[in-house]
């Protein structure tokens, strides 16, 4: 009977362990390997703090069980080998949330100068939602960058709020509403392949699409502002589809805007746009100082570094703690990025949790960096 409880506690103490490495062992292969292959991009999306909940509890239960076990040392060796592999996957998982949630923000929160200019940017992602302009309003934006707008969107609302502004441009699904006043702009589909074919349902009616993504850019006179000089604004919203390869949907959309041709418009005093060509303005998009949207690609990815090298995450400048951004009702994944060029810095950054729409807004406060 002494032996078969030995065999029983022996067979719980390697389900417990086994229960624990494999979170783990997840974990540090997406770590090591972010989305650099299909296969790990998978793993690298699985948010750290979800590996650290679920192997914590199974190591604990293993460590008291084999801890009580009295064994020969011939037969303890794997367990504690494995025992050990696990807590040191533990604790280094720990170490790198508290990096990655940079924890230390909480002592001393970012405060941004009196003097910045606030970038807002949703994709609420839904037909109907009857408060979207006021939220919108309440935020106090300089620029607004809006993914699929509901289908009544108050933009008279959303203009007043933003103050002074003189612009408004749209492309397809997505629309900036920006103070600064808009001198060039231009959009693009991305062409993405690898999405499949979404049904969309409303309120009487529906359709079937295949999201490729889209992109536009303004390029916005900055130089009576706070940021004193002109800057350029990339806006895109890639597809969520989960089996493309985020790398390569990057490329993808990288090669759109670089061989972008037009066409492409210049808005005159006037508040009219007059086409330009490509003999006028080049080939492609001109390059970016904030690259903002919907990414559909967790934050820290080294798919993200794909897009347009050298930028960096607002995050990266302001952010604390988790700060996911989808979905709305359980934030799990941050995949609304705003990306800065080196002379830009986000003095903060945060996400609004508005219980509406199925993203959360970004907040973002500009300023030139030093």
């Amino acid at each position: 009977m002494k032996q078969r409880r030995s065999r029983i506690r022996s067979f719980a103490v390697a389900l417990f362990l086994l229960c624990a490495l494999a979170p783990l062992l997840l974990w540090a292969v997406g770590a090591a390997l972010s989305d650099r292959t299909l296969w790990s991009q998978y793993a690298a999306w699985v948010p750290t703090w979800c590996a650290i909940a679920a192997a914590a509890p199974p190591l604990a239960a293993g460590w008291f069980l084999s801890a009580g076990r009295r064994a020969r040392p011939s037969e303890t060796t794997p367990a504690r080998a494995s025992r050990l592999i696990a807590l040191v996957l533990l604790l280094a998982a720990t170490v790198s949330l508290a990096f990655e949630w940079r924890i230390h923000r909480y002592l001393a929160p970012a405060r941004a100068p009196a003097q910045h200019l606030r970038l807002v940017a949703w994709n609420p992602a839904v037909d109907f939602l009857d408060t979207f302009s006021q939220h919108v309003a309440d935020m106090q934006p300089g620029i607004v960058a809006i993914a699929n707008r509901p289908a009544y969107t108050d933009w008279a609302l959303i203009r007043s709020a933003v103050g002074g502004a003189q612009s408004t441009v749209r492309y397809g699904r997505l629309s900036i509403v920006s103070a600064p006043r808009v001198l060039q702009w231009g959009g693009t589909p991305l062409n993405i392949t690898g999405s499949k074919p979404r049904t969309n349902r409303w309120r009487g009616g529906g359709s079937v699409t295949i999201d490729q993504g889209e992109a536009m850019f303004v390029v916005l006179d900055g130089q009576s502002g706070p940021l004193g000089r002109d800057f350029v604004v990339w806006f895109i919203d890639l597809p969520s589809e989960p089996t493309i390869w985020r790398p390569d949907m990057m490329r993808q959309a990288a090669k759109a805007m670089a061989e972008f041709r037009g066409p492409s418009y210049m808005r005159t005093d006037a508040g009219l746009d007059a086409e330009l060509f490509p003999a006028e303005t080049g080939v492609g998009f001109p390059p970016p100082d904030i690259i903002v949207g919907d990414f559909n690609t967790p934050r820290g990815m080294w798919s993200l570094t794909q897009l347009h090298p050298g930028m960096r995450s607002a995050y990266n400048d302001a952010g604390r703690g988790p700060a996911p951004s989808w979905p709305t009702r359980f934030p799990l994944l941050a995949i609304d990025h705003t990306l800065l060029a080196p002379w830009l810095k986000a003095a903060r950054y945060e996400l609004r949790q508005l219980h509406a729409g199925v993203h959360l807004p970004q907040v973002v406060d500009l300023v030139k960096g030093e």
